[in-house]
């Protein structure tokens, strides 16, 4: 074989040798145990490279934020199985890398190695380069504890604000906290003005109501109203004296049995006429041929004509009207009576208070003279 090629085979040999133990020691990376300062009670030793390796890994999602974002940190472990890892958390949280939520730990095993992974969900309030610093990892198996270093993985922060800061112009400050005005002091005025239209509403219902409301005529005032419309009606021109007389005499009635409580509607004429033969305030002598003509007209058919029973249903107003007179002049008797009775009962009582006092006085002098 030529000289040439023995050294050409030696030398593809010792590179594939070099490829070789290279890619050993990077599929053994084993982590050397760092043992803690203070003391335990059990007793932490070293990962070795003859027993179960320990693997850590480590993901940044996304490895670029701004500033307050949010972003995963990923680690992973592969530790030998029936080891327990205790996953540490951020200590310093006014740090510039928070915790955002509790760390979430899952984990599954593949024969005598088991993988467990942590997820930090962390948010970052620095710009650059920052590095995600977090205390060690522990590991216990067998009694023992090992202490897994983290290498903190860097993580690039953005600025959020722009190259030349001196064209940044900030917004007006707000208020930390707005005054919340409740709705019943928004809508107050409306629901005072609803009540006073609702108010006006109500005594404006009231008024009418009370207009509405029939109240009694004066009887003499009611009859003069029936008479007048009775001569607007004008019976006696159209053909109808016998109803005309009928009418006005029914009018004549029904005030008498107001005015005078003895004159009922269901007395006949002569009824009537005994009844209130002995009230001076009823002129007999004019009403007592004015029923006796009513009646033959009313009931006898008897035919008048038109001017005569004009004249009957003037006498029944006029015999109407001397009632009143008479009721009228009556009442002002009993009136004047009644304030001459006070009068005098006034001046009995003053005249015996008067004589009393004079009587106590005669004795006060008589007690006076006695004593002295």
């Amino acid at each position: 074989m030529p000289v040439g090629s023995v050294v050409f085979c030696r030398a593809v040999g010792l590179l594939l040798l070099g490829a070789s133990a290279i890619g050993v020691d990077a599929t053994r990376t084993v982590l050397h145990a760092q043992s803690p300062s203070a003391p335990s009670a059990v007793r932490p030793e070293p990962a070795q490279r003859g027993n179960a390796a320990l693997r850590i890994g480590s993901v940044v999602s996304p490895d670029t934020v701004q500033v307050g974002d949010p972003f995963i940190l990923t680690v992973t472990v592969e530790v030998p199985a029936g080891a327990r890892v205790t996953w540490p958390t951020p200590a310093d949280s006014n740090g510039p890398v928070s915790l955002r939520a509790p760390v979430r730990v899952t984990g599954n095993e593949n024969g005598a190695v088991r993988r467990e992974t942590a997820e930090y969900d962390l948010a970052v309030w620095a710009i650059g380069a920052v590095k995600v610093v977090l205390p060690d990892i522990k590991v216990n198996e067998q009694s023992r504890e090992t202490v897994v270093p983290f290498e903190s993985p860097t993580i690039f922060v953005q600025s959020v604000l722009p190259a030349d800061t001196s064209l940044h112009q900030p917004k007006p400050a707000k208020d930390l906290f707005p005054r919340v005005i409740p709705w019943w002091e928004k809508w107050w005025p409306v629901l005072v003005v609803l009540a006073v239209l609702l108010l006006i509403g109500l005594l404006a219902m009231r008024a009418r109501r009370k207009k509405l409301v029939n109240h009694p005529l004066d009887p003499f005032v009611r009859a003069e109203r029936d008479f007048q419309r009775l001569d607007r009606l004008a019976l006696h021109e159209a053909g109808e004296q016998g109803r005309f007389v009928a009418l006005a005499l029914e009018v004549l009635r029904t005030y008498m049995s107001v005015r005078i409580p003895a004159a009922s509607l269901a007395l006949t004429s002569d009824e009537l006429l005994l009844a209130v033969a002995s009230d001076s305030r009823v002129p007999t002598q004019r009403l007592a041929p004015l029923l006796s003509e009513g009646d033959t007209i009313k009931f006898g058919r008897y035919f008048v004509d038109g001017a005569h029973a004009r004249e009957l249903a003037v006498e029944a107003r006029g015999v109407v009207s001397a009632i009143e007179q008479a009721d009228q002049a009556r009442r002002a008797a009993e009136k004047a009576k009644e304030k001459e009775q006070q009068r005098a009962k006034r001046k009995e009582d003053v005249d015996a208070r008067t004589i009393a006092e004079e009587k106590a006085r005669l004795e006060s002098r008589r007690g006076k003279s006695e004593a002295a």
